[in-house]
């Protein structure tokens, strides 16, 4: 194996009782080289067994997989080009890797991976050679990261990370696992080299304060769209692929950009399609289909009107929401220079409504912050829907 290549692919694929291992490993082999990877690369195959997917309490026994391990650097989008290859190969099977579970299982091993850095750290230091204030700092450090010493199986520490995160939520685990004011305390010490577990957590946070966000967003919304299906006939959203061009933005060029990405997907791709037919079989007329104007009503007043007919009044929140996103987005688009208060208004409007649902934790001018808060808004909101539409 080369060392430059050193970018490791994991999928699981569930077996069969009379799967050949050559056959197997054959065609994993040849979706390799179809998608363009190197001659040289390498794949390892083995029989292991694992919860499939992740959701404990939907597979509570371990299922038997072939572990399929890639390693290379040629192929983009590596993980989910693999998959759908995979997925053509082994139909009616369980196929699962990173990015098919909903993202979790990438997530859950790269944290798990920097906990297990942490762990190592903290096993390593020779309590003996601290004095008393290194001592109880390291104890707090040990306290923060209980959880990791409890096995050395890393299924058993991301299955640990989940419980902490329906327990704490996301800002709590952000708390939870932020240990840099402790280790910048332990670097006055010569002996304790604290930069590699500096890393680590800088990688978690990263995790948790930027990707989660993103990831939580994209899950729900794919939930309520599935969930749309099965329960109504239709789907709420029409398929687009622009929620893999969402991030948290660093500054006011990145967050204008993502408000614009935002709208596609919660507003422009709202299936006004489908809401007119389904508006018609709850007996709305054509005059109701129409504003004030005679003009057919659009995207956030066909669904506020859908509402109204099928799910409680407390549900139209979901459609102010949308107004004031549709508003920013407005003003993002189009404002001169001249219009920077009409702009900073709609900014305003929008953060005074998020502030309802939760707390924005740095000051409401912070642009990341603020993108934070309206993806967690949404998330909120779409989730009242889901579960107003199961009751």
């Amino acid at each position: 194996m080369r060392d430059d290549i050193y970018t490791e692919i994991v999928i699981n694929v569930s077996i069969r009782k009379n799967d050949n291992e050559d056959k197997i490993r054959k065609t994993a082999l040849d979706v390799l080289k179809k998608l363009g990877g190197h001659e040289r690369d390498v794949l390892w195959y083995s029989p292991d067994r694992e919860h499939p997917y992740m959701n404990h309490h939907l597979y509570p026994e371990l299922e038997p997989v072939w572990r399929l391990r890639f390693i290379t650097k040629n192929i983009k989008n590596r993980h989910r080009k693999i998959f759908k290859k995979l997925q053509q190969q082994f139909p009616n099977r369980n196929i699962y890797c990173p990015y098919r579970e909903d993202g979790w299982r990438l997530l859950l091993t790269r944290l798990e991976k920097c906990v297990f850095i942490v762990r190592n750290f903290t096993n390593d230091i020779n309590v003996q050679r601290l004095n008393e204030e290194e001592k109880k700092i390291f104890q707090k450090v040990k306290e923060k990261y209980d959880f990791a010493f409890e096995s050395n199986d890393s299924r058993d520490i991301r299955h640990s990370i989940q419980k902490l995160m329906r327990k704490k939520g996301l800002s709590g685990l952000v708390k939870q696992f932020n240990i840099v004011f402790y280790l910048k305390k332990l670097e006055n010490n010569p002996e304790i080299n604290t930069s590699e577990v500096q890393k680590a957590v800088s990688n978690i946070l990263e995790i948790l304060n930027t990707e989660l966000f993103i990831s939580q967003f994209e899950w729900t919304y794919k939930d309520i769209n599935k969930f749309w299906k099965q329960k109504f006939g239709w789907h709420l959203f029409r398929k687009n692929d622009i929620v893999d061009f969402l991030k948290i933005p660093k500054g006011n060029e990145e967050f204008d950009s993502q408000i614009k990405y935002l709208h596609k997907i919660l507003v422009e791709s709202l299936n006004n399609k489908d809401l007119k037919q389904n508006l018609k079989t709850l007996g709305v007329t054509d005059t109701e289909l129409k504003d004030k104007e005679g003009k057919m009503k659009k995207s956030i007043a066909l669904l506020e009107l859908w509402i109204t007919k099928k799910l409680k009044k407390d549900n139209l929140e979901i459609a102010d929401f949308l107004r004031l996103l549709h508003d920013l987005r407005g003003k993002v688009s189009h404002s001169l220079k001249t219009d920077g208060l009409s702009k900073e208004g709609a900014f305003k409007k929008i953060v005074k409504f998020c502030k309802k649902k939760q707390s924005i934790n740095k000051p409401s001018h912070i642009r990341s912050e603020v993108f934070k808060a309206i993806l967690k808004t949404s998330e909120a909101l779409l989730e009242r829907i889901l579960y107003s539409s199961i009751n």
